[in-house]
């Protein structure tokens, strides 16, 4: 394996929320797309690829506040909504993950690895990695994208994967 590359969209954290959710928006309460999505996705390379030998992170804080859609009011958010990991693996491959806060306008979830034979990219229009019904790829030697792809597999009950 050469290298990997997870860019993952939450489902949470974005522009509004509700009084109910407001937690998430407030470092100090633990429930922040450090520790919940990032961490998911972090085991989720740990398990497919091994760990990390070393790495560095960055936590940004790109919104200072959070609309309420239940009256239209403002909080602040002091918790980071966009986390940014990049590392070597044990097995001496490069890797990166990052972890964006609400829905992107494009992709919200891929994963791109990257190997001396061929690659496989896993998809999805959902985010987060440990909820999204996924789209596994890949292709081999100097084949250029995914027609016909062996692997090709939606792996999520509802689509009739496993």
């Amino acid at each position: 394996m050469l290298g990997s590359t997870l860019v993952d969209s939450g489902v949470a954290w974005g522009p509004t929320a509700d009084r109910g959710h407001l937690y998430w928006y407030d470092d100090a309460n633990g429930a922040t797309t450090l520790t919940v999505p990032t961490v998911h996705a972090l085991e989720a390379v740990h398990h497919v690829l091994g760990g990390f030998a070393d790495l560095d992170a960055r936590l940004v804080r790109g919104r200072t506040e959070v609309t309420l859609s239940d009256d239209g009011s403002t909080a602040p958010v002091s918790a980071p909504d966009q986390v940014m990991i990049a590392g070597t693996l044990d097995s001496g491959a490069a890797a990166s993950i990052h972890y964006r806060r609400g829905a992107s306008r494009g992709d919200n979830l891929r994963w791109d690895i990257n190997g001396t034979e061929g690659d496989l990219v896993v998809t999805s229009a959902v985010g987060s990695l440990q909820v999204a019904p996924l789209l596994l790829e890949g292709g081999r030697a100097t084949t250029r994208g995914w027609p016909n792809s062996p692997c090709r597999t939606r792996t999520s009950p509802e689509w009739g994967g496993s």
